[in-house]
């Protein structure tokens, strides 16, 4: 599996999206006598590891979210940390809406 996994990386490299049909010839290159049932299970186990996102039927891509980093406002900052300071016990959230 960590084998087909890699291989699965190194196919998508300079590719953003993968169909199933090549999918089918990766998954025969390891396993030339898997049967369809085995490749939707691969398929599946993919993208619930998160390492597959269907994009539509049959066309999938390396499902790598950029992680969300909000940029940073000073008037926000200190009217947390004021908040904070005045207040501990409560928890609070506080975001720019502009």
């Amino acid at each position: 599996m960590k084998t087909k996994t890699n291989d699965l990386a190194a196919a998508l490299k300079n590719r953003p999206t993968i169909t199933t049909k090549e999918l089918v010839e990766l998954y025969h290159n390891e396993n030339n006598q898997a049967d369809s049932a085995s490749i939707r299970k691969w398929i599946s186990r993919l993208k619930m590891a998160g390492q597959l996102a269907t994009i539509r039927k049959g066309l999938y891509a390396v499902s790598k979210k950029p992680v969300y980093s909000p940029r940073s406002d000073e008037f926000i900052e200190s009217l947390i940390n004021t908040f904070k300071a005045n207040y501990p016990e409560i928890k609070a959230c506080c975001w720019s809406s502009g």
